[in-house]
């Protein structure tokens, strides 16, 4: 569509209120006007109310019709209308001069002119005509005034000043037209303006959208390659680690010990590709866990720590002291999990980059805040890597890559958490010196006056005999891994286990269905084949045993984003993250007994 057009469209829309109110107070003051004609023309009263009440005023009552009843038709045609209305009006006064002008003379065409002064009012300002159909308009109504005033007779000096006046009011109503006209069209220009503008900037965000999209969904396809990958790279992985086992404890059975050696470098290469994953889990696992701040016992968190890395420093010969706080405050406004998974990279951190000496984690009161130390006697960080060292992959004092180290993250994974944590009033400072050794200092708000009942991981290593809290158990182990399900079979019968093996579902609901023992539990792979998972096998139990019965359940997963449908499904279930090793998977399973 022409600009023109637009702005013919945009000009009546926005004036269609105004052009209709003028049109029907025209209509009002033409017919009140016959009044005027009573007062001053009685004579020919007759023949002017005919003129404008039979004539003049249906036309213009027609119009005002239009406008008010079929506003989609005025609106199109809206100039074309007012100009109707307008040459209506002036016909019919000229008309009205005439017909008086026959008794009256002169006097009629004086007694009727002020009603065309008003028909330029109503022209120029309220009936809001454009300019040209105005100017076209006013050069008519002029030039059949002068006729009308040579056919009437009008007096030289009467008709000269009406002529003079109403040229006068003809090029001032045009100066309005113009300059309201002017102003509509600025308005028009500035309102397009804007609609491109803001058309240009939704185009422009959909595009960015689309791109959004476009990263977004390629993201989420390498994050499922990526957890897809890690996953099936965790089968052979626990395979290898425990037919490691399995072979080391028939040699030990056999007394050969030859091998033990090439048995050791087996493991302790398959150790280290653990780990390694381990890093990729921890890192990838940061801000996924919701963050519950909590009042938690630091005490608690120490002992555990104590337990875990006690064994690790004294294989490096390593001094490794936890002091424990014997004054209050114990607790801090924390996020468990975090806080706990901060302080084991740190000190896991010290071991492996301290030869000799030791490491020393203790909590310091600062009033408002607890300071955590971890510090070690190692070789210190130089100025010039401080602003590096918690970037991914950098590893100092390790230019081949030592893959006992392994990757680099443990650093990149506790300022992820400090991250976190932030937002929580946690900050994390450290200090280090050449030759000396490092500090790093993490500061969690302390919780005072306040009663603590707080829940932590059973400890099996403090139940008598833990050992045997397995023996007699009867498991069913499902794994569509044969390989896998074997070992694993293998390995639980020497705990002193009846076991039976499934590779589906459906053998599982056999083993069900046919068992005279109800299982005291099940570890099953998450995912099976066939689209089958680990929620399967749970409805299995749902379906032929009486679900009231709480069977403890262990599922196991290699999924680097473990799916929400396993997260909670209650204190009977536990989930076990593979590569798998066999004292942690012994200590989860103890733990779920006990604690079901």
């Amino acid at each position: 569509m022409p600009d023109e057009a637009v702005f013919d469209d945009f000009y009546a829309k926005r004036m269609y209120a105004q052009a209709r109110m003028a049109l029907v107070l025209g209509f009002l003051t033409w017919c009140i006007f016959a009044i005027w004609d009573y007062i001053s023309f009685g004579n020919l009263l007759i023949y002017l109310l005919s003129i404008r009440l039979l004539i003049i005023a249906p036309c213009i009552g027609l119009l005002c019709w239009i406008s008010i009843y079929k506003p989609d038709v005025f609106i199109r045609n809206m100039q074309l209308f007012l100009f109707l209305a307008v040459a209506s009006v002036t016909v019919g006064i000229f008309l009205l001069i005439i017909v008086a002008a026959s008794e009256y003379g002169a006097f009629a065409y004086t007694m009727l002119w002020p009603g065309l002064l008003i028909i330029y009012l109503m022209q120029y300002t309220f009936s809001r005509m454009r300019f040209k159909p105005a100017l076209f308009l006013g050069l008519i109504t002029f030039w059949v005034a002068f006729l009308t005033g040579i056919i009437v007779d009008v007096p030289v000096n009467v008709f000269s000043s009406s002529l003079f006046y109403l040229g006068s009011g003809n090029a001032l109503g045009m100066i309005v037209c113009s300059r309201m006209e002017a102003y509509e069209r600025t308005v028009f220009l500035i309102r397009r303006r804007y609609i491109n503008q803001l058309h240009n900037a939704k185009e422009q965000k959909n595009i960015a959208q689309l791109a959004n999209d476009r990263l977004i969904e390629a993201h989420a396809e390498k994050e499922r390659f990526f957890s897809a990958a890690y996953h099936d790279l965790q089968g052979p992985l626990s395979i290898i680690g425990m037919y490691i086992q399995l072979g080391k404890t028939k040699l030990q059975s056999l007394s050969i010990t030859a091998l033990d050696k090439e048995m050791l470098t087996i493991e302790n290469a398959k150790n280290e590709i653990a780990f390694m994953y381990k890093e990729i889990r921890d890192i990838s696992d940061i801000g996924k866990i919701d963050v519950n701040i909590d009042n938690v016992d630091i005490n608690l968190i120490l002992e555990e720590l104590e337990i875990e890395f006690m064994e690790v420093a004294l294989a490096k010969n390593l001094r490794f002291k936890v002091k424990k706080r014997i004054q209050q405050p114990f607790h801090i406004k924390t996020e468990r999990v975090l806080f706990k998974r901060l302080l084991t990279n740190l000190i896991s951190n010290a071991i492996k980059y301290t030869e000799k000496g030791g490491i020393t984690v203790g909590a310091v009161d600062l009033k408002s805040y607890l300071r955590v130390d971890v510090w070690d006697t190692g070789k210190g960080i130089p100025d010039e890597f401080k602003s590096t060292i918690f970037d991914e992959y950098v590893q100092l004092d390790n230019p081949g890559r030592d893959r006992s180290r392994g990757l680099g993250l443990g650093l990149s994974i506790v300022q992820r958490i400090v991250k976190l944590l932030s937002n929580f009033d946690h900050q994390l400072n450290f200090n280090s010196t050449i030759n000396k050794g490092s500090r790093f200092s993490v500061y969690a708000p302390i919780a005072y006056n306040t009663v603590i009942t707080e829940l932590v991981e059973n400890n099996t290593d403090n139940i008598p005999g833990r050992l045997n809290v397995l023996h007699g158990k009867y498991i069913v182990v499902v794994d569509d891994e044969p390989d896998l399900l074997n070992g694993l079979i293998a390995f639980i019968e020497k705990l002193g286990c009846f076991v039976n093996g499934a590779d589906s579902v459906q053998n599982f609901r056999k083993i069900i269905d046919e068992s005279e023992r109800i299982p005291d539990m099940v570890i099953t792979d998450f995912r099976l084949k066939d689209g089958e998972t680990a929620l399967d096998v749970i409805n299995v139990l749902k379906e032929v045993l009486d679900w009231e019965v709480k069977i403890p359940i262990m599922i196991v997963t290699g999924e680097l984003v473990l799916d929400e449908a396993i997260k909670n499904l209650g204190i009977h279930t536990d989930i076990y993250r593979k590569p798998i090793e066999f004292d942690s998977l012994q200590k989860k399973m103890s733990d779920l007994i006990v604690r079901v």
